[in-house]
């Protein structure tokens, strides 16, 4: 079985791209001791602060889905979420090479 993979790109609310990336780290920082989590990263775009990118690397799908249903993604969602204008892209991704 291959690892799974998902970048998301959020794009933040207007005047809310720290507060959004503070909710964000919490998020990360709670959600790299979840059982199978390989990977939980963040990174923000050089040339549009409120645009951040979230990458994570599970040891399978099934890992990720049952993350989804953490207290800390659930508190993401109802402190988090409102600061989001807009999720831009979201990749399932799997490793080629």
């Amino acid at each position: 079985m291959s690892d799974f993979f998902l970048e998301i790109v959020f794009y933040a609310k207007e005047g809310q791209q720290a507060e959004l990336r503070m909710d964000l780290q919490a998020l990360a920082e709670a959600s790299r001791k979840d059982e199978g989590c390989k990977r939980y990263d963040l990174f923000g775009d050089q040339a549009d602060a409120r645009r951040i990118v979230l990458f994570e690397q599970w040891v399978d799908e099934a890992s990720q889905q049952r993350h989804l249903q953490t207290v800390h993604v659930k508190a993401f969602g109802a402190n988090g979420g409102p600061k989001i204008e807009k999720v831009e892209h979201t990749y399932k991704l799997a490793q080629v090479g």
